[in-house]
């Protein structure tokens, strides 16, 4: 999702694949990895500079494939 922020922190929620609770998640700020094979829950982004950004959650499974994109 595209956001426009004026503090320094981000907080992503990650819910869990109930189909699939093994599964981890990289979560990517801007394109880029952030937080990398962290588990469902809730994650903070600190340290953002003010502005328009997008973040983006990627399952990851046992192999360490992601496997599904989502954008919020």
């Amino acid at each position: 999702r595209q956001m426009c922020i004026e503090t320094d922190t981000i907080t992503v929620n990650v819910e869990a694949n109930a189909a699939h609770p093994e599964y981890k998640y990289n979560i990517l700020l801007d394109g880029v990895r952030v937080l990398q094979n962290v588990e469902a829950g809730v994650h903070t982004l600190t340290d953002i500079e003010a502005g328009t950004h997008v973040i983006k959650v990627r399952a990851v499974d046992e192999e360490g494939n992601e496997i599904v994109t989502g954008v919020w």
